[in-house]
């Protein structure tokens, strides 16, 4: 009975072994036709990460280029109006009281209405009770 289990023992043994090794040789298939049908989780996981990175860096190189843009157009405007401000100004200081423009020139006055005719006192004067 000894020398049959020791007969089994390593039958039992090259038995275990050879198992071990078709299984891991039908599971790295399945693995492998897993990668090729879906690709690799971690290459895809990478080229996620590198779409996001494009992605964020084109989004901000707009949004950059975007505040250049306005700042240079507000600089322009704010030039333009303190131009058109200073032509205001100094054409205003530049007149004189004699040539005020219409809007500025004095009023002509009206001379006070005539009064209405004055009648008797007696015309006026409460009438008389007799």
């Amino acid at each position: 009975m000894q020398l049959q289990a020791e007969m089994t023992t390593p039958e039992i043994g090259s038995y275990y072994d050879a198992m071990t090794q078709d299984m891991g040789r039908k599971l790295s298939g399945y693995y492998l036709g897993l990668q090729y049908r879906y690709g690799d989780p971690r290459v895809y996981a990478a080229q996620q990460q590198d779409m996001q990175r494009q992605e964020a860096a084109v989004v901000h190189s707009k949004a950059t280029h975007t505040a250049a843009l306005l700042e240079e157009a507000y600089g322009k405007q704010v030039e333009t109006n303190r131009s058109k401000h200073s032509d205001r100004m100094a054409k205003r200081h530049s007149q004189s009281a004699a040539s005020r423009p219409e809007s500025a020139a004095p009023r002509p006055r009206r001379k006070p209405a005539p009064a209405p005719p004055r009648s008797s006192a007696a015309a006026t004067a409460a009438p008389s009770r007799s």
